[in-house]
Parts: structure tokens; C-alpha cells; sequence
């Protein structure tokens, strides 16, 4: 690539570059310290429980992508499977096409370090989706 000057750029700069064009703002949701999310596992194993909204519908209002979450509590010692998906109306659960990422991880009772961030890479969540 060459720069606006005519000088070369090398690769780790034009990486560094794209970089901070995707990923130059972070917010964290709910902003509210007291607020959690619960998600329910499905009763039998291997089984997906219901879909829990983590971000209401109309309420980020540009695209996002989602970098990681924060699990503060488990109640059972076990291996988890999370699915994080979206949906752009309001009462519906996402399809197959919206599912954004999924982790597989073991966790013990209690959780060692809350604040250890669990990190996915998604796709991103159009603007006013619910997740």
C-alpha cells in the first residue's frame, strides 16, 4: 500500500489501521453495575434453554459488535455452551442466519474472577437489534 506521501506502509501498519477503524469504540451493557441477566440452561443436557434478551430492542442505535461477557455467577460446577444471536423485531427470537458467536466453557462454583472477560468473535449486530 502506499501512503499519501508515495512511501510504502508496511503490512503491520495497514493491519493496526483496519483495527481501529472496526474496533475505536467499546462500551460496556447495562452500563448499570447492579443490573444482571440471567441465563437459563435447558433442562435436559445438550439442550438450549430459552433465548434471554441482554440488550432491549431500539436501544444501541449504530452497529455493534459484541468483544465479550462477564459471567459473575454460575450454579452448577459444569461446562457451558453460549449462543449469542439477534433480532430486529421486537418479540422474536433470532434465526438461524443472526447467530452472532458461541463459547463452549467449563466453569467451577464460585466463579474464581468475575471480572475475567469471556471473549467471542461475532459478527456484528446491526443497530437497533435486540440481543
Amino acid at each position: 500500500m502506499i501512503d499519501e506521501t508515495g512511501r510504502a506502509r508496511d503490512t503491520l501498519y495497514n493491519v493496526a489501521v483496519q483495527e481501529h477503524h472496526e474496533h475505536s469504540r467499546s462500551r460496556v451493557y447495562p452500563q448499570d453495575v447492579g443490573a444482571t441477566k440471567t441465563l437459563a440452561a435447558g433442562a435436559p443436557a445438550n439442550t438450549f434453554g430459552s433465548w434471554a434478551e441482554i440488550i432491549p430492542i431500539d436501544t444501541v442505535d449504530f452497529c455493534y459488535e459484541v468483544v465479550g461477557l462477564v459471567i459473575e455467577a454460575a450454579d452448577a460446577a459444569t461446562t457451558y455452551f453460549i449462543q449469542l444471536g439477534y433480532s430486529t423485531a421486537g418479540g422474536s427470537d433470532p434465526i438461524t442466519s443472526q447467530i452472532m458467536g458461541e463459547r463452549r466453557l467449563i466453569l467451577g462454583t464460585p466463579i474464581n474472577k468475575a471480572t475475567e472477560i469471556l471473549e467471542f468473535w461475532s459478527q456484528n449486530c446491526p443497530a437497533n437489534a435486540k440481543l
